[in-house]
């Protein structure tokens, strides 16, 4: 899955650009080890690792997918990445 996603505002607003490369499944609360880039331009913040793990959470804005489909779109900003410690994204 790709998602690439960038928001130009007025001249006084922050645009962001969010980019992410990934292969995502099993969506429920489950570690998925993936191998990308997310960048984020919004405060300057780049997360680059050769792997990362994804604590994903159900987010609620989206439509549930069918139980028998295991992919189902997800919100960036609500990612944990772990590595050592938590980190999340700043909405």
């Amino acid at each position: 899955m790709k998602l690439n996603t960038s928001y130009t505002g007025e001249e006084n607003e922050v645009e962001l650009v969010v980019i992410a490369i990934a292969n995502i499944k099993v969506m429920h609360h489950t570690n998925v080890g993936i191998s990308g880039t997310i960048r984020r331009n919004l405060q300057r913040t780049t997360i680059s690792y050769k792997h990362i793990q994804l604590h994903m959470e159900k987010n609620s804005f989206f439509k549930e997918e069918e139980e028998e489909e295991e992919e189902e779109r997800i919100f960036l900003s609500d990612f944990y990445l772990y590595r050592n410690r938590s980190y999340m994204l700043d909405q």
